[in-house]
């Protein structure tokens, strides 16, 4: 996270301004203590089932330092609310059930589900997706 992040929000939850972060989980317990200080909620991105989760994030064991970043926050403060947000693509519709009942046993507030948008320039698609990850991602059938 930013190093400026946090003043940032004290400054606007200071003008009366709701502060929501949203995050990947990576970090949340090393700043959980901040987060709960400056923040109003957050937002963690939960792709599905663990192993889902670690799949889709290319990164072994990133479900498990979301999880305890959970467990840190709710810690510090137990109704802080924390919620998830799932992007459901290719690797993870399958599985809305299963991502519903982690988000629950992990003690998120709620979960949202969008469906991926690979038209998209957004996230460093500037150029747009390459048809090779369009197809890895993409719900299209047609693909």
């Amino acid at each position: 996270m930013h190093s400026n992040l946090f003043p940032f929000c004290t400054r606007l939850r200071a003008l009366g301004i709701r502060v929501t972060i949203l995050s990947t989980g990576l970090l949340l317990e090393r700043d959980a203590p901040r987060i709960v200080r400056t923040a109003d909620d957050v937002i963690v991105s939960l792709d599905g089932p663990p192993e889902v989760h670690d799949r889709i994030r290319c990164v072994p064991g990133v479900f498990d330092r979301l999880m305890g970043g959970v467990r840190t926050v709710h810690g510090l403060q137990p109704e802080f609310p924390v919620s998830g947000r799932s992007v459901v693509q290719r690797e993870n519709y399958h599985c809305l059930r299963a991502t519903a009942r982690t988000a629950q046993q992990i003690g998120l507030r709620s979960i949202s589900f969008l469906a991926a948008d690979v038209a998209s320039p957004a996230f460093n698609h500037l150029d747009g997706w390459r048809p090779e990850q369009q197809v890895r991602v993409s719900l299209n059938w047609r693909s």
